[in-house]
């Protein structure tokens, strides 16, 4: 499981990704969550179960259209490169939004 760290530095490589692809804007979020599962007969609790897991969304825009893919598991690099560059071959592929001018920035 990564950290929040590790999540942000994946979020920063998608950006990265997505803009070296031909993007002209990106950005990214990564996080984490927890899902419990109960089997309930009854009225009584048959069985439980708990899982973590780790996601993220890359969204790129070209020429005002937007795509955007996401992934969950164990989010490997070439993993997000790769949702990074489809995001971007999905943007190109989108009808442009009128009204869209840019993202905020972030530092």
């Amino acid at each position: 499981m990564k950290d929040n760290t590790q999540l942000l530095e994946l979020a920063k490589l998608a950006v990265h990704e997505a803009i070296a692809a031909g993007a002209e804007f990106a950005d990214a979020v990564a996080g984490t969550n927890r899902e419990v599962f109960a089997d309930v007969e009854n009225n009584s609790l048959k069985s439980a179960e708990a899982e973590t897991g780790q996601a993220l969304t890359v969204r790129a825009f070209t020429k005002g259209g937007r795509g955007h893919v996401s992934i969950n598991g164990l989010l490997s690099e070439q993993e997000v490169a790769e949702a990074a560059r489809q995001a971007t071959e999905l943007s190109g592929q989108a009808n442009p939004d009128p009204d869209f001018r840019t993202l905020p920035e972030f530092e």
